[in-house]
């Protein structure tokens, strides 16, 4: 069996060619597309009550996040960064900025080739690619974190954390840069301490009761909205399989009661009026 080997200096070439664009994208400047009273977004950071917490379910709640990294290093971003804006435009202008310039390609080439090269892979082409393929700087903007301090203050207080306070800290001690850290403090969480059905119509009443130890409901267990909605889908599908077939899940509400619980909520459900057949 023949064996071919490249020439040691092909290899030597694809090292040195591979290293050179590393080099390249290595030395060039995230911040080069942030303007000048802008700052890129590079790290988002959560504190529970304190402690620092890596829980994506968490961190899925902001608004606004870095550009991806790999190991570190925002590959996406740089490659958007290489790609010239308006690479089309720039190539016309660079037809028209001497006076016979496009006269002598057309010349050369045609007119059409020459109103095709300016869409070509070699002129916008890549630069089109490139920035498909890669990332535009996330700009920090102040109104999504304002949102994200929202959305983790409803997460958590669908967890029993009805007096959850989240709040921010900005780093900037790097040029056009911004890091953010969110101090999310939970205090203490609610607990269930009673459920008290109120239902209009008798028979269903009497069908709930009859029931009422399937409640997912249950007095010490911690509240969650979630828990709340999984009795609704219960309840409504127990309701339907007994005769009330055209019951739906929004004859279904809840009322809460905190006043002065100590950290327990008492749980009224109500279902409206229902036209019952049998």
């Amino acid at each position: 069996m023949d064996l071919k080997f490249e020439p040691l200096r092909v290899h030597v070439t694809k090292i040195a060619l591979f290293t050179g664009i590393v080099l390249f994208l290595v030395a060039c400047n995230v911040t080069q597309r942030v303007p000048n009273n802008k700052r890129l977004l590079v790290k988002n950071e959560i504190e529970l009550n304190g402690k620092p917490t890596r829980d994506e379910t968490v961190y899925v709640q902001l608004y606004q996040k870095p550009n991806t990294s790999i190991v570190g290093y925002r590959l996406r971003l740089q490659l958007y960064n290489l790609a010239k804006k308006n690479a089309d435009t720039a190539y016309k202008q660079w037809l028209q900025r001497k006076p016979k310039r496009q006269e002598r390609l057309n010349r050369f080439l045609s007119a059409k080739q020459v109103e095709r090269l300016g869409k070509s892979f070699i002129v916008s082409g890549l630069s089109n690619f490139l920035m498909k393929t890669g990332e535009p700087p996330a700009i920090y903007d102040s109104v999504s974190t304002q949102k994200s301090i929202k959305r983790l203050n409803s997460f958590y207080y669908n967890k029993g954390y009805f007096d959850v306070a989240t709040t921010i800290e900005k780093d900037t001690s790097k040029a056009k840069k911004i890091g953010i850290r969110y101090r999310v403090d939970l205090k203490k969480p609610y607990l269930i301490d009673s459920l008290k059905p109120q239902i209009s119509s008798p028979k269903l009443d009497s069908l709930f009761r009859l029931n009422a130890a399937r409640s997912l409901i249950k007095s010490g267990k911690p509240y969650e909205t979630e828990t709340l909605n999984a009795e609704r889908d219960r309840i409504t599908s127990e309701f339907r399989n007994n005769g009330a077939y055209l019951f739906q899940q929004n004859y279904i509400r809840y009322s809460l009661d905190t006043l002065g619980t100590q950290n327990k909520v008492n749980v009224r459900l109500l279902i409206k009026d229902y036209s019952y057949r049998e």
